[in-house]
């Protein structure tokens, strides 16, 4: 566990099957060393982005941005150096990935930086957005929720963490446990224990879920049930 790559994706919308990436952004960050290797962020060409209200990409830019093929290609380099992808909620990323066809980086061992890790000010899978974790271990802020800027925040909650003498490859292997899906067992109004806890609704089965490691279920303040399926 020597090298991670850290990456952000913005996108049309929440739905791989339908909805495209319009911005990616990647980072080879030495985990021994704590600071990052090399970095690409581009924006990806498409005809529209309807959620441009969301993602802060300008529509109008896309006509003009790399084509999918040469943005995937110079991740895919960056991604032949790294030992695990970071990303935070990686699930969502992944999927985008997954359904661009990347499969080399889909496959690859993937942690989330929202809830598999022990951050500052918070509990492990507490599932706080990225400028919350950032602001808890005092670095600035000055923009977000863009591709490039969220990566970029990643690195220098990294680098910071080591400097506070914190083994970043021993962080990471811990996060890369194999993990399981759990579903939570909570009532509505007790639902927000549930979200605190990094779990995620899901809108068809009607259930809150997670994926984590057996081990750590039992520290859960309400019931869990692993459901693989």
């Amino acid at each position: 566990m020597r090298r991670a790559l850290l990456l952000d994706t913005e996108t049309t919308g929440v739905d791989p099957l339908v909805d495209s990436v319009v911005e990616v952004a990647a980072c080879l960050y030495d985990l021994e060393l704590g600071c990052p290797l090399e970095s690409y962020a581009s924006l990806v060409r498409a005809e529209a982005n309807p959620a441009e209200r969301i993602n802060g990409v300008p529509a109008a830019a896309l006509a003009e941005a790399n084509h999918p093929i040469e943005v995937w290609r110079r991740v895919v380099e960056l991604a032949k150096g790294a030992d695990v992808i970071a990303a935070h909620n990686a699930e969502f990323d992944r999927s985008f990935v997954r359904a661009a066809g990347i499969e080399s980086i889909a496959e690859k061992n993937w942690v989330c930086t929202r809830s598999d890790f022990l951050w500052e000010g918070g509990g492990e899978g507490g599932g706080r957005k990225l400028v919350e974790i950032v602001l808890a271990y005092g670095l600035g802020v000055a923009s977000a929720h863009r591709a490039l800027t969220d990566v970029d925040l990643m690195s220098r909650l990294l680098t910071r963490v080591k400097e506070r003498g914190v083994s970043l490859p021993d962080l990471f292997r811990r996060a890369a446990r194999p993990k399981r899906r759990f579903v939570a067992q909570v009532s509505f109004e007790m639902k927000h224990l549930a979200k605190e806890a990094g779990f995620a609704w899901n809108p068809d089965r009607r259930e809150w879920w997670r994926m984590m490691p057996p081990e750590d279920a039992e520290a859960m303040s309400f019931r869990v049930v692993q459901r693989d399926a």
